[in-house]
């Protein structure tokens, strides 16, 4: 087996090629989805959200803006190819294939990846549009035969950390917040 579909088994779509980082590059720097429709269809589309953008001889040209957590991915995905990191996720469907001791490999979605010889980045974007107070974001890791558990909340306007828990435990299961660990917002 070569080392390209190696790497396809473990990530994927991955670029590597400067020329298709570029075509990529000009996909995320839009910031409206757009579409040639014909003029029966603008009813349609009208109702899903659409703009008409212009009007072409045989086509009706439409538009929409691309969903929130879509342009945050989009920013960042374009700050690490502007930094030229010459191995960069394709689309929005990127998937790690994560080898887990005990258990079966697991394929977990990841929303912008960069790698270069001495550095992997891999994000997961959190976006909201709604106004919302607080984030409360989870994880649990592994470490040899324990497990740390954590939790964290985030105010959304300031980004400041309003508590956070991390607790270590033989089984994911005893590993729970206690519930009298609230998060209280000041």
């Amino acid at each position: 087996m070569n080392q390209e579909s190696e790497t396809l088994e473990f990530f994927g779509p991955l670029l590597a090629d400067p020329s298709k980082i570029k075509r990529e590059a000009v996909h995320r720097r839009k910031q409206f989805d757009e579409k040639s429709i014909v003029a029966e269809e603008i009813p349609a589309y009208e109702a899903d959200g659409w703009q008409v953008d212009r009007r072409l001889k045989r086509s009706i040209r439409v538009k929409r803006p691309k969903a929130i957590d879509e342009r945050l991915e989009n920013r960042f995905w374009m700050h690490l190819a502007r930094l030229g990191y010459p191995e960069i996720n394709s689309g929005r469907k990127f998937t790690m294939l994560i080898d887990r001791k005990g258990a079966e490999p697991l394929r977990k979605q990841v929303d912008v990846f960069a790698k270069d010889d001495e550095t992997v980045i891999v994000a997961e974007c959190k976006a909201s549009g709604t106004g919302s107070a607080a984030v409360v974001e989870g994880s649990i890791a592994s470490f040899g035969s324990q497990y740390v558990v954590g939790l964290r909340a985030t105010n959304c306007r300031t980004g400041d950390l309003l508590d956070e828990e991390q607790v270590q435990a033989a089984r994911k299961e005893d590993g729970r917040p206690h519930p009298s660990h609230r998060v209280t917002r000041t």
